[in-house]
């Protein structure tokens, strides 16, 4: 499922930007 795919993919940038973020 594509939507499925693109809402996994977007729920997996958020914890990096966090990470970016507190380095």
């Amino acid at each position: 499922n594509q939507a499925a795919t693109a809402m996994l993919a977007q729920a997996n940038q958020l914890p990096q930007g966090i990470l970016r973020l507190l380095e």
